[in-house]
């Protein structure tokens, strides 16, 4: 917002410019509320009570748009963007999980496609967890652009038992590695690349809070309790 200059006339209310409404890509329609949504490559996926929905995204030309107003959405003539694919209903002990859920891409180098010195890449699938639960999952997407399964639905690759519920996650920057923190205090590694546990880290004495993925690479962890600390260890040798 820049101020008039003194010898400037401010302008009536009358002849304000009226500010256009944004313009709309899609739409999406919920049966049931989304408690996350994250975006990655052209993909939005949005997590809801016991399971996960995949939407690949339109690229949006502007001369396919059209300005609307927020009361005059539901006019709209297009159809509702549907889900790509959706994960399976998640139940722990025979009853359907209701915390929220936590989900990140896992991306992966697209081979040949080195240009200028970078290397393209492309969404492979999902980790997902719900907050309380002991069970980290991944899942492995499609292609992209390929038909989903007939029935919509995608099972998870791996589940990764933990020992006790996941409080706080990260993803380091290339995807590569995941880490989780516990109620009891434990900070574990997962190599996504591998499917595998890549190592666990110093406990804390208290449930982990936070979680912090560095460079070189370091991993910071936070923990709560009467005593919170704070510890910072290598993510190879394990060393804090």
């Amino acid at each position: 917002i820049q101020a008039p200059e003194e010898e400037d006339e401010v302008p009536a209310d009358d002849d304000l410019e009226t500010p256009s409404f944004g313009t709309v890509a899609a739409t999406l329609e919920f049966d049931s509320p989304a408690r996350l949504m994250t975006i990655a490559a052209g993909l939005l996926a949005s997590v809801h009570d016991d399971h996960a929905r995949v939407y690949e995204l339109p690229i949006p030309r502007p001369e396919s748009l059209e300005p609307v107003a927020e009361d005059a959405e539901a006019e709209q003539g297009e159809a509702p963007l549907q889900p790509w694919v959706r994960t399976e209903a998640v139940a722990v002990n025979g009853s359907v999980v209701t915390g929220k859920g936590m989900l990140d891409f896992i991306q992966a180098p697209v081979p040949g496609s080195v240009v200028g010195g970078a290397q393209r890449t492309d969404v492979v699938g999902l980790l997902l967890y719900w907050s309380g639960a002991k069970t980290l999952r991944r899942y492995e997407l499609p292609s992209m652009g390929m038909s989903p399964p007939e029935s919509g639905e995608i099972a998870p690759k791996f589940e990764w038992a933990c020992s006790s519920a996941i409080t706080a996650s990260a993803m380091d920057p290339t995807t590569t590695l995941y880490i989780t923190g516990h109620a009891d205090g434990g900070v574990a590694v997962w190599d996504n690349r591998l499917a595998a546990l890549h190592r666990m880290l110093p406990s804390h004495k208290a449930a982990v809070t936070a979680l912090a993925f560095g460079r070189d690479p370091l991993i910071a962890s936070v923990c709560g309790g009467d005593e919170p600390r704070l510890h910072v260890c290598d993510v190879d040798s394990g060393v804090c």
